[in-house]
């Protein structure tokens, strides 16, 4: 059955569960998605939450989707370039659950601490910093400040780092 969007785009609703399950494989076939992502994308779809739940409840029982999985996931590809503070937000707008991703960075910082003697988010700032600037330069400290901020540092760290 196909049905006319709010925007005029004709969209077909699913109402097959073997085809609800086929889509949600394709969708994990590109890439990781957290249960809130795909039940939002299927809830497009389907609009029984029941059956959209059912089939959720397959694909994570089957291993296809872990959540746990896709927040570490998001946070090692973003460590690199945001503070973990920021990534925090971006998940919780994708709707992870603010429990399970403290659960998820406690296991990654326990993890960490045991190999390495530093603290992460300095590392990783101080590596933003070298890649933006090049060089430091002290009548830059209210840009790389920004820059920081911008980030997602807090006040504090930028502080430490920069030595203000």
């Amino acid at each position: 059955m196909k049905i006319r969007t709010k925007k005029g785009e004709i969209k077909e609703i699913i109402y097959n569960e073997k085809q609800l399950y086929n889509y949600g494989l394709n969708r994990l076939s590109s890439r990781d998605y957290l249960r809130a992502e795909l039940f939002t994308k299927m809830s497009n779809l389907q609009p029984e939450a029941d059956m959209v739940n059912g089939v959720l409840d397959k694909l994570e029982a089957l291993g296809y989707v872990n959540d746990k999985r896709r927040i570490r996931a998001v946070f090692n590809s973003y460590k690199s370039k945001e503070s973990s503070n920021k990534t925090k937000n971006r998940l919780i707008q994708k709707g992870a659950t603010k429990d399970l991703i403290d659960e998820v960075l406690f296991e990654i910082e326990d993890t960490n601490s045991q190999t390495y003697e530093y603290d992460a988010e300095t590392d990783a700032s101080l590596v933003l910093l070298e890649k933006k600037f090049k060089s430091y330069n002290p009548e830059n400290k209210d840009k790389m400040l920004r820059f920081l901020i911008s980030k997602g540092y807090n006040y504090s760290l930028c502080s430490k780092v920069l030595r203000i």
